[in-house]
């Protein structure tokens, strides 16, 4: 750990996309991988998916990474608690800055969208961390034993006859539909809400952590079922995608594996199939059902990430993108035109650009 390169100084950032340059400066410096600083963050009481931490590092897909998420990933990286406070004083002022605030006012510390928040404050210590995190997790199982004790009444007094005039649609009694849950639920909503979200998104076959946090990839995800079921994608979980997740009907999401995923790009690919196969990666991370949008409202779908307007051209669905196969073939179409890949391009959360 700690031994390739020179510690970066989160103080020459000025720019989101600068910030995102230092951290990954920050990751090199350190020596882990993703799954290295995934593990050392939940043993410090954090929460630091692995597809968070590449599309923090990629300035490309989300704005100024959330102050948990700075704190999280810095201190995955061995940093010092003064260390962790400079990494967050220059995301403060860096989103001040996008957002025409003061950075000197610690009230005026903005989220992506521009509205302070009182989680984006200075970060407390560790201990203090590891202790809310405590309290959150007692506070939704009280929530758990408080809804089985209430389910549990209803079911003996419809039983026994007790309850009349009272619907027991099991849609309609659900904490995700009731006043309990924000509607509609989005990016930044945390809490057992966001938690049972990610388990009901879990249940439709779309793998993602139920940790309690509704993040960028949860809105992937939500992105996904609304696709899968032709709701509007707009990765926001109204009142209609809700009660779409609770009514028992079940989509298809592709079930391939990133192993098989690469196995089908070599034979598809085999006249390049090295290239092809670290081009995906770097698009998609090989996630046959990854989305993304950028600033100004473009989705990207599937493993080659087409986008909407390419989906357009092709006169297929966004569905239609999310499947492994479809997306392959197309590439490899597109690929068989002009011999190269140049109909793409991304870069690696290590800056190398792949086109």
């Amino acid at each position: 750990m700690a031994s390739e390169g020179s510690f970066p100084h989160p103080a020459d950032a000025a720019t989101a996309e600068e910030l995102s340059i230092q951290l990954r400066r920050l990751k090199a410096w350190s020596g882990l991988s993703f799954r290295e600083l995934e593990r050392r963050a939940r043993v410090a009481g954090d929460v630091l998916p692995i597809s968070t931490s590449w599309g923090m590092l990629n300035p490309h897909q989300q704005g100024v990474p959330r102050v948990e998420l700075i704190v999280a990933f810095t201190r995955a990286c061995g940093c010092t608690p003064d260390q962790v406070t400079a990494w967050v004083a220059a995301r403060r002022r860096i989103a001040a800055a996008a957002a025409g605030d003061d950075p000197d006012d610690e009230s005026a510390d903005p989220t992506a969208t521009g509205h302070p928040r009182e989680s984006d404050r200075l970060p407390p210590s560790l201990p203090e961390t590891v202790e809310q995190e405590r309290r959150v997790a007692g506070r939704a199982r009280r929530g758990r034993r408080w809804l089985a004790v209430v389910a549990g009444l209803l079911v003996l007094a419809v039983a026994d006859g007790a309850v009349s005039g009272v619907r027991t649609d099991a849609a309609d009694e659900h904490m995700l539909l009731s006043d309990r849950c924000p509607d509609p639920m989005m990016v930044g909503t945390y809490g057992v809400c966001a938690q049972e979200l990610q388990r009901q998104l879990h249940r439709q076959g779309l793998d993602l952590p139920d940790d309690a946090w509704f993040g960028p990839f949860t809105k992937q995800r939500v992105m996904i079922f609304q696709t899968l079921m032709g709701l509007p994608s707009t990765g926001m979980a109204d009142h209609r995608t809700k009660r779409a997740l609770l009514d028992g009907k079940q989509i298809s999401p592709s079930r391939w594996t990133s192993a098989q995923t690469e196995r089908r790009l070599r034979k598809v690919f085999s006249e390049d199939p090295d290239r092809a196969t670290e081009l995906a990666r770097c698009l998609s991370l090989l996630d046959p059902l990854w989305i993304m949008s950028d600033r100004l409202g473009t989705r990207r779908w599937g493993l080659f990430q087409f986008s909407d307007l390419e989906l357009k051209s092709l006169r297929a669905e966004p569905a239609t993108a999310l499947n492994p196969e479809w997306n392959i073939q197309t590439a490899h179409k597109i690929w068989r035109r002009t011999k190269d890949f140049r109909h793409w391009s991304c870069r690696t959360p290590t800056g190398q650009a792949i086109s």
